[in-house]
């Protein structure tokens, strides 16, 4: 299982709830990745860092993801070099990641 950085273990063995933001530098699930530059669902998940992420949301709850279930195309990253911006084939990377504990 996945476990979150050992300050934030820490933190949860002493009853504090926890969040965690910031640049993941993960496209956790397909849909947070441009399709153009994605690969299939299953090398997707056979990812060491997609794997990382499912045991941290043991856990944790993305709120992104939770309040926009059925959004895509909704990004926080895009190659400036190919000015992919202009075009929205981008990918999510920053996540706002909170203890199961508020929900």
């Amino acid at each position: 299982p996945c476990r979150a950085p050992p300050a934030v273990e820490r933190e949860r063995a002493k009853g504090r709830s926890v969040i965690l933001v910031g640049d993941m530098n993960i496209a956790y699930q397909p849909e947070d990745q441009y399709k153009a530059i994605r690969v299939s669902a299953e090398e997707h998940a056979a990812r060491p860092f997609v794997r990382w992420m499912a045991g941290l949301y043991v856990n944790y709850v993305d709120t992104w993801r939770f309040l926009n279930r059925e959004e895509s195309r909704r990004y926080t990253c895009w190659n400036q070099k190919e000015q992919a911006f202009e075009t929205n084939a981008g990918t999510r990377i920053d996540y706002v990641i909170v203890d199961r504990a508020f929900f």
